[in-house]
């Protein structure tokens, strides 16, 4: 067995159990609302998740938790629903696995294994220095990536109630994280390597390209 295939398996060993331990705690809090319920279950799966983490030296293991985890809480709202499908259910299951399939055959494709860890906790690791651990490793890679993730899938729940309006709230969160963190960190990196980007950054929106587009065919 290769060092790449042993990574998987380790992996995989890694979010059974944090899953495993996730949906038990759900029998210890059943006298919680259903929200607090698959919440303690995300956050105890994150602990998990975080102890792996510690244990191997590699902040890489949270990758996949973006989109492993979204199709545990359907699934968990599935059945406190006593798997009653409807239209909009279907068309959310639909759009929820086709983009959790996706997003992690693209992480599996391109993890070279235990030894890879992303770029950006290295960055954290080597700017942070002592609280990089508890500051930077628990609460910025783990924790509040999940807390994200969380308040994202919130809107899952609503889909089952008929009630849209609190839809809207979790496009916007992720787009503050991405133009906030996500798309600025890559930047910067890119910028190190290839200080003609800055020409490029000059011409095209950071978050809607198809802007550019249109200004061009204007002649704006």
């Amino acid at each position: 067995m290769t060092k790449r295939a042993k990574g998987f398996f380790t992996v995989l060993g890694a979010y059974t159990l944090a899953i495993f331990l996730g949906a038990y705690s759900i029998s210890l809090v059943t006298h919680l609302g259903d929200m607090w319920q698959i919440f303690i279950a995300d956050v105890i799966a994150t602990v998990v998740i975080y102890g792996f983490s510690v244990a191997y030296k590699n902040s890489s293991f949270y990758d996949p938790y973006w989109s492993v985890i979204p199709v545990f809480i359907l699934f968990f709202w599935i059945w406190k629903n006593n798997y009653i499908i409807t239209p909009i259910i279907i068309l959310l299951s639909i759009a929820i696995l086709f983009w959790s399939m996706r997003l992690t055959s693209n992480w599996m494709k391109t993890w070279e294994g235990l030894h890879h860890e992303d770029w950006r906790y290295i960055d954290m690791r080597n700017s942070m220095g002592k609280q990089f651990q508890l500051l930077g490793n628990f609460g910025g890679i783990h924790m509040y990536p999940t807390l994200q993730v969380f308040f994202c899938c919130m809107t899952i729940q609503q889909c089952f109630n008929s009630n849209n309006t609190p839809l809207i709230l979790a496009p916007i969160t992720m787009t503050i994280l991405f133009i906030g963190a996500s798309i600025p960190w890559i930047e910067i990196k890119i910028l190190r390597t290839r200080p003609e980007y800055k020409e490029y950054q000059k011409r095209v929106h950071i978050l809607f390209p198809e802007i550019t587009i249109l200004r061009r065919l204007f002649g704006k």
